[in-house]
Formats: C-alpha cells, structure tokens, sequence
C-alpha cells in the first residue's frame, strides 16, 4: 500500500534542524513528505552584517510552492511572502 516517508525535519522552532557550514555557505537537504509538511531549520550566524538565504528545490521535479521565512529567539516571527517564482524563494 501506499505510504509516506517518515519526516526528516522538524515543523517547529523548538525542533528545527541545525544549518551545517562549510565556512562559506550554510546548508540542508529536506524532503516535503506530505502537502502539509514544513521542514524548520535554525542556524546562528558567527558574523555581522548582511546573509542571505535561498531554497532551491530538486532541479528534476521541482513540483514545490516555496514559502521561506525569518525568525530570532527574541521576537515574534517575521513571515516573508512567497516569491512569485513557484518553485524559489530567497529573502
């Protein structure tokens, strides 16, 4: 029968995943299992000044409406609209 995979991110700030860094990018890779899937990451920058953030999706199937948002531990979450490409979103 049919089934889904089992999620391989948390869907809230208190379980997001850990962004790796490689000195120069911060990165993951997630899976949407399900439509109602979120995949929450957290990451604390060790410098100032700007970072930018960008989800690219599978290039083979990018069957994915990316929404992409910023949050800090110390104030209420700062939702950013879904670019009007489909399948990207950057803030």
């Amino acid at each position: 029968g049919f089934g889904y995979r089992p999620d391989d991110h948390g869907d809230t700030s208190g379980s997001a995943s850990g962004l790796a860094f490689d000195g120069l990018h911060w990165t993951a890779a997630g899976i949407i299992e399900t439509n109602s899937d979120v995949d929450v990451f957290h990451f604390s920058p060790t410098s100032t000044g700007d970072h930018f953030l960008r989800v690219d999706p599978d290039a083979t199937a990018p069957n994915l409406d990316v929404v992409l948002e910023l949050q800090d531990s110390s104030s209420p979450r700062r939702p950013r609209p879904a670019t009007k490409a489909p399948t990207s979103s950057a803030i």
